[in-house]
C-alpha cells in the first residue's frame, strides 16, 4: 500500500511540474531593473558562462504570491544584450507588472 501511495504522489508531483513549466508567460518590456524598482525580491540566481566570454544570469523574483524568472544576457565586453522575464502563470499577475513600466528619460 505504501508503494502505491508513493508512486501516486510521485506521479502527481511530476504532472504538476510539467503543467507549471508549460505556463511561463513572457512579460515583454519588463526588465529585472523594473522588478527591483517595484520592490520585488530576488529568491535565487545563477550565472552561466560561455567559452567566448558571453554570460547569462538567471534570476527568480517574488512579490506576494507571484513568481517571475528572468534571463539577462551579456556579451564578452560585459555589456547587457538582453533581458527577458516570464511570470509563472500561477494566479493573476497585477497589470502593472505585465505592462512595460514607465521609465524616466
Amino acid at each position: 500500500m505504501k508503494a502505491i501511495c508513493a508512486v501516486a504522489l510521485l506521479a502527481t508531483i511530476l504532472a504538476t511540474e510539467d503543467s507549471v513549466a508549460a505556463d511561463w508567460q513572457p512579460m515583454f518590456g519588463t526588465t529585472t531593473a523594473d522588478l527591483a524598482a517595484a520592490g520585488w525580491s530576488i529568491q535565487s540566481s545563477s550565472g552561466l558562462s560561455w567559452p567566448d566570454g558571453r554570460q547569462g544570469v538567471l534570476t527568480f523574483w517574488k512579490h506576494d504570491t507571484y513568481l517571475v524568472r528572468c534571463i539577462t544576457a551579456f556579451n564578452a565586453d560585459e555589456q547587457q544584450t538582453g533581458d527577458l522575464c516570464k511570470h509563472s502563470g500561477l494566479g493573476e499577475v497585477p497589470s502593472w507588472v505585465l505592462a512595460p513600466m514607465a521609465r524616466e528619460e
